[in-house]
């Protein structure tokens, strides 16, 4: 830094004073380093360690919450060591950050945003300072990017269980047909109908293929005949690019019960509303006592407001005895953190899995996308026109 500032005075022909000396430094040591090449003895080995060790603990928690391999993503693992050294820096020496892409950030990747505002309060007690908003925006694209990565390795090999009603020997002579016609499909299980739920439950699955109908709200399903014939490779091959007969948008419906849709609230402050709503959960039975606390705490961590006049507070899962989502509209928007919120998904889940949770997020941001069906859930005062909508 000293021979940076001799070189400044000799081409500007002026004299740095020492404060502005010290302000370049920590301005130095809060901004990224891509390549640190021969003496890398100018850098703060305990911030670089302190980088690396909050990577390897993100990661990992992220991991575990996202159901994603993240650990072996080695671009992900040196991008967020470069990044969290200036951001530890900037912590540290007090910097000013600003994420002018934050509240778009939110809306667009509310999943990955709020894991990562989850897995930081996790590690509150073991962390010597609190990252901020604006600095989760930015490491949620880190993960974000890691994901689609991740999509990209595994979009040949999606996950198929075979829903066959004719036994045992149908049911694999149907398995083999289907897997020699698609090498790029993983084929997890061939069942009854009846073993299908409980299977879901503790399996990821990207599509049902079944020889009967089946009700499936969250899952892409085709339907086919046993003899698997050109018809049936035909709406198999469109289900595999997207075109399934399930309704991928429809995870958010499953959770909304005509109980817990309050439309009109007056309301004056987003802890008001939280607080009423988990009175109504706890006295209904659905969550326990702690639940609505929980929330506020999530709360106060980080606003959860999505933009598009949206908000989807949360709290514990493990407090969570059975799963809902209560919608509230207000008469008036309030003020949600940064922004202004008239429609709020008070999301009560237990711990589902991270696929169910990703397309739920990813319904719930194209919705803060779309300000005219935002408009319409707000200004209706009816129930079932309510629900008509989300449909």
């Amino acid at each position: 830094m000293e021979k940076l500032v001799q070189d400044l005075e000799r081409i500007f022909l002026i004299k740095v004073p020492e404060q502005e000396k010290v302000y370049l430094t920590m301005q130095f040591l809060g901004a990224k380093f891509q390549e640190r090449h021969g003496d890398v003895s100018h850098f703060d080995a305990d911030v670089d360690q302190q980088a690396e060790w909050l990577t390897e603990v993100l990661t990992k928690r992220l991991s575990v919450l996202a159901l994603m391999p993240f650990g072996q993503d080695e671009t992900l693992k040196d991008g967020l060591k470069v990044h969290l050294y200036s951001v530890i820096n900037r912590l540290k020496y007090e910097l000013p950050v600003q994420n002018p892409l934050a509240a778009d950030i939110k809306q667009m990747y509310p999943f990955m945003f709020d894991a990562l505002i989850t897995a930081l309060q996790d590690m509150e007690e073991e962390l010597p300072f609190k990252i901020p908003e604006d600095e989760v925006a930015f490491l949620t694209l880190h993960y974000q990017a890691s994901l689609e990565r991740i999509k990209g390795e595994r979009q040949f090999n999606k996950k198929i269980v075979i829903v066959c009603h004719m036994g045992i020997g149908v049911s694999e002579i149907l398995r083999s047909k289907i897997a020699a016609s698609f090498h790029e499909i993983d084929i997890i299980a061939t069942l009854p109908q009846n073993k299908l739920e409980l299977f879901l439950k503790e399996q990821a699955v990207d599509l049902i293929v079944s020889t009967m109908p089946i009700e499936s709200e969250t899952i892409p399903y085709v339907m086919i005949t046993p003899l698997f014939n050109e018809h049936d490779k035909n709406k198999l091959r469109n289900a595999l690019l997207g075109k399934s007969q399930g309704n991928r948008d429809a995870v958010l419906r499953s959770y909304l019960k005509d109980d817990y849709v309050f439309l009109d609230l007056a309301i004056e402050h987003r802890f008001e509303l939280i607080e009423k709503l988990s009175e109504r959960l706890v006295h209904d039975g659905l969550v326990e006592e702690d639940y609505g606390h929980q929330a506020l705490i999530r709360e106060r961590a980080a606003a959860t407001a999505i933009g598009g006049g949206i908000a989807i507070p949360h709290g514990d899962p493990n407090l969570v005895k059975e799963s809902v989502i209560i919608v509230a509209t207000l008469k008036e928007p309030i003020t949600w953190g940064t922004e202004l919120v008239s429609l709020v998904f008070f999301l009560v889940l237990k711990q589902e899995p991270s696929d169910k949770r990703r397309k739920l997020f990813h319904q719930l941001s194209r919705l803060a996308g779309n300000p005219e069906k935002v408009a319409k859930l707000s200004a209706v005062t009816d129930v079932d026109d309510f629900l008509a909508i989300i449909d």
